[in-house]
């Protein structure tokens, strides 16, 4: 049986065209919660990660857009000023699906 490791990413996405960027906005939302406009916070797989940076490949020009994933060891590792990265009273663990 396999283990299931779940890890705290930050995915963050820089869109040309504000139909890919949309599309890219609506489907982050989805799958995890938004830090910023363009930054959002999974908790998930790394397989689980790989599925949706699979699926939102799908919406995006390679050659015009970014996408990255970074790893972090904790949301209490991030230092943050003003508002708060998670709300209080939402706790970070969600499942992560596609349509």
């Amino acid at each position: 049986m396999k283990i299931m490791h779940l890890q705290h990413y930050l995915v963050c996405y820089d869109i040309a065209d504000p139909r890919r960027l949309q599309r890219v906005f609506k489907a982050s939302r989805k799958v995890g919660i938004a830090f910023q406009y363009s930054v959002v916070y999974l908790y998930c797989t790394d397989e689980k990660l790989d599925e949706f940076l699979l699926y939102i490949s799908q919406l995006i020009n390679p050659l015009e857009d970014d996408i990255r994933a970074y790893r972090i060891s904790s949301v209490n590792h991030i230092k943050t000023l003003g508002e708060p990265l998670i709300p209080e009273g939402i706790h970070a663990r969600w499942t992560v699906h596609f349509s």
